[in-house]
């Protein structure tokens, strides 16, 4: 009796065992280094429909069901959500006044949806195949590619098998090609549209976080000596602002994340800023490393005078390698208009010595 319950015992360990065992290769694979065997190895729709076993099957046809029955409107919800930010992208191009410097921006703004429709469409076929893992003696173990359609290859033998309603998943994928129809129609009539001949081409706003009074500009010929205040900064509560000027016509996406190095120059993330206070620091250095050709300290009104104009301070920055001169321009309080004040060097151009200092230095060297 004492061998007969030992003999059951090994075997009742060595089934549950190996269960254990199957269920974490495909992890192991996938995570590891070893990605190129399970591609290599398997055609997961075959090996799916010939070689694996689920467990509980008509428990998965019911998870999958009521997955399916509320996730669906979810997202059909998100897909409505971006094509009406994608109308109001189009409504912006109406108003913007350089519009063709800002093309690109409007395309890559577009691309961005349609990724978007995608990625809504991309998480559901992943969910299910979460779903389909938790039953199968051997899991899939992570996702073969980004594109829906090989995840379905996966999971869509199991559908067939134990007769898993697939109508809600056809009826998003007809929904999301309404949607991508609807995203073509606006991309379409910005890409046609006639762009009128005063449309201005030597200046555009890139980029902007109001709340801290920081924007950035291309000019393709800026001049100091005649800046007026752009209409459309505004002075923050405590009437300043900051622009940072470019010759390069950037696109917005380049100052909606800080790229962050370790000390060996290895990427280590990316930071989204946020227009909120604890990310003034990454704002501004991330205006300095886009190498600007000038920088405006811009500050309602003047210290000790009666000048009741904008007061800005204007740094153009060297274009020569290896230098760190910086061009000094401001208000001088007597004639009330900018003129060039000093040239000095402070060493690399970081956060704490841009334009030196503020105050009046009569010792010009203009």
């Amino acid at each position: 009796m004492k061998n007969k319950l030992t003999i059951i015992s090994i075997l009742v360990f060595l089934f549950f065992g190996s269960v254990v065992f199957l269920r974490q290769i495909p992890h192991i694979v996938m995570n590891g280094h070893l990605q190129f065997l399970y591609y290599r190895i398997t055609n997961l729709q075959e090996y799916a429909k010939t070689h694996n076993c689920m467990f509980f099957p008509q428990h998965y046809k019911s998870e999958v069901e009521t997955y399916l029955s509320v996730e669906v409107p979810k997202s059909k919800k998100e897909m409505d959500k971006i094509i009406k930010e994608a109308d109001g992208l189009y409504e912006n191009f109406l108003k913007n006044s350089s519009k063709k410097l800002s093309l690109q921006d409007y395309g890559q703004q577009l691309n961005d949806y349609e990724s978007a429709l995608d990625s809504v469409e991309f998480k559901v076929y992943a969910d299910i195949l979460d779903i389909t893992d938790k039953y199968l003696l051997i899991p899939f173990g992570g996702y073969p590619t980004d594109w829906s359609g090989a995840l379905a290859k996966c999971f869509y033998p199991y559908f067939e098998k134990y007769n898993v309603d697939d109508s809600q998943l056809i009826e998003l994928g007809n929904y999301i090609e309404q949607k991508q129809n609807e995203l073509n129609k606006i991309s379409k009539k910005i890409s046609d549209y006639k762009i009128p001949k005063d449309d201005i081409t030597d200046m555009r706003l890139l980029y902007k976080f109001p709340k801290q009074g920081i924007y950035y500009y291309y000019y393709q010929i800026f001049n100091p000596l005649n800046y007026k205040k752009p209409e459309e900064v505004q002075y923050t509560m405590n009437n300043h602002y900051t622009i940072f000027v470019y010759s390069e016509n950037y696109s917005s996406s380049d100052f909606e994340t800080l790229t962050v190095y370790d000390e060996n120059g290895a990427m280590l993330n990316n930071i989204f800023i946020k227009d909120e206070p604890g990310f003034m620091y990454d704002m501004i250095i991330n205006g300095i490393n886009l190498k600007p050709q000038y920088y405006i300290a811009g500050q309602k009104g003047c210290e000790n005078n009666n000048y009741k104009g904008d007061c800005p301070d204007i740094c153009k920055f060297s274009t020569k390698e290896n230098s760190n001169l910086q061009i000094k321009y401001t208000i001088n309080p007597l004639e009330k208009k900018i003129v060039k004040q000093m040239e000095f060097d402070n060493g690399p151009i970081v956060l704490g010595n841009i334009c030196g200092y503020r105050g009046w230095i009569y010792n010009s060297t203009a």
